[in-house]
């Protein structure tokens, strides 16, 4: 397809075994490379940004370790940031967001995120809404709200939170109002903990896998944190429950620790702000497409 369609550049999207073969192809081929979310050479072994550099790829970083290890190892990297700081854009404030999604005066909005796949809600939901009780026990003004990123897990949603005693409601997508405007987040491990930690919302993060795959994050990535806002911040700024460690306690005990101790919420404020701006300004993807064209050697006007 390449040979017949003869293109001025391959741009390369997150997709790590597939896009190190095309770049192999492209330098076979002599098409400039440019990878967007390339290889992450930073968490799954540095060979990745060895061979990247090696087949003269152009790295569009998104992450400050990413462009320091393809740095490190000779690739031309240029960091563009991330496309969140551009995709987060919630013009209302937490008063109004309040409003909106029916939250009593008296109320403080938790948001509880189990995450996107039917797999991760039904394994850590009840453990959410089980550490959500306690809780409640602490302070019952607390009321718990579950972005739904996909309504047809809401009914199972609903009939695992009608087992506890939880004042708690389900709100489809807005994912980032709800976390603008949550005074506090418990949150499964992904890109909800970057969006979490843009909004400024202090959290607790839950990560547990398979132990197959948990045992080759460990060997592979010799970093202490699991959370994507304590590895951009290259130190814990918020707690991690984390594998066997993930139980109603431990998450109870993780945002207790932190919900009962106000200046603790404003230090993790001011980490999370210092954390989020090594993720660039707004025009991540601008700044993409203008290295692609330059690359590419494309003159847009002459198309």
């Amino acid at each position: 397809v390449a040979k017949k369609r003869d293109p001025d550049v391959f741009f390369l999207v997150d997709y790590s075994g597939f896009n190190m073969a095309m770049t192999r192809l492209g330098a076979k081929m002599n098409i400039p490379v440019v990878d967007y979310f390339p290889p992450s050479a930073w968490l799954w072994g540095e060979w990745r940004a060895k061979i990247m550099s090696r087949y003269d790829a152009t790295i569009a970083a998104n992450f400050p370790m990413e462009r320091d290890i393809y740095v490190k190892n000779g690739a031309k990297t240029e960091f563009v940031g991330h496309p969140l700081m551009d995709e987060i854009d919630v013009e209302m404030g937490k008063g109004e967001l309040e409003r909106v999604f029916e939250i009593k005066e008296n109320e403080i909005p938790i948001a509880l995120l189990p995450g996107s796949r039917k797999e991760e809600i039904e394994k850590l939901l009840p453990m959410m809404a089980e550490a959500a009780v306690k809780l409640t026990e602490d302070n019952s003004n607390y009321v718990f709200i579950i972005p739904s990123a996909n309504p047809k897990f809401n009914d199972f949603i609903e009939k695992t939170l009608v087992k506890y005693p939880l004042h708690a409601k389900i709100i489809n997508n807005h994912v980032h109002a709800v976390l603008k405007m949550a005074h506090f987040a418990i949150v499964t491990s992904g890109t909800a903990t970057l969006e979490a930690m843009i909004l400024n919302t202090p959290m607790v993060i839950i990560y547990q896998t398979s132990d197959l795959t948990f045992k080759l994050a460990k060997m592979l990535n010799k970093k202490d944190h699991y959370g994507m806002p304590n590895i951009v911040a290259e130190k814990e700024i918020v707690p991690e429950v984390i594998q066997e460690e993930v139980t109603p306690d431990n998450i109870y005990e993780k945002a207790h620790y932190i919900l009962s101790k106000p200046y603790l919420m404003t230090d993790i404020k001011i980490k999370m702000v210092s954390a989020a701006e090594k993720l660039g300004s707004k025009g991540a993807i601008e700044k993409t497409a203008k290295l692609v064209l330059r690359e590419g050697n494309i003159d847009v006007l002459q198309r």
